[in-house]
């Protein structure tokens, strides 16, 4: 029922001029908690044991070029999938000149996901993956809290 009320939403704006192929961040770039001031790229994990899912953010130069989806099955294909799909997004920022050196891999998980995901990348990747601890849900928060800037004060009756 969700996806459906959001592809209704999506129809909408469509009907409006609105590209719904594009995705636009609420927050600063410059104030994205986890940048990169080289060639990396940053997985986010997300999803279900049954349906894995998750973010890649590619920076490059300190900039961020690219944000892609990665779909998993559930099986013994997932490495095979996952593989493939990162060589094409690697292939496509090549095509568009940007990425023009190996990037360093990144995965962007507590303890029991990483233990979970380890396993699914195979050693084909060109440098070793390296494990991050996301951000407490406090630190995540303050860059939209400081782009939003403080509320009206409450007022008593």
């Amino acid at each position: 029922m969700a996806r459906s009320l959001v592809e209704d939403f999506l129809g909408q704006l469509e009907g409006q001029g609105y590209l719904a192929d594009r995705l636009e961040l609420r927050c600063s770039i410059n104030s994205w908690p986890l940048r990169s001031p080289t060639t990396a790229a940053w997985i986010y994990p997300g999803g279900t044991a049954e349906k894995t899912s998750g973010l890649v953010a590619w920076w490059y130069g300190g900039t961020l070029r690219n944000l892609g989806l990665i779909h998993l099955p559930a099986g013994e294909r997932r490495s095979a999938v996952l593989n493939e799909q990162l060589a094409q997004m690697t292939w496509a920022a090549e095509l568009e000149g940007w990425l023009t050196s190996s990037p360093r891999w990144h995965l962007v998980a507590d303890d029991a996901t990483a233990a979970a995901w380890q396993p699914i990348f195979n050693q084909s990747l060109d440098q070793p993956l390296e494990i991050v601890a996301p951000l407490p849900p406090v630190e995540l928060a303050a860059p939209d809290c400081q782009t939003v800037g403080p509320g009206p004060s409450p007022t008593r009756t």
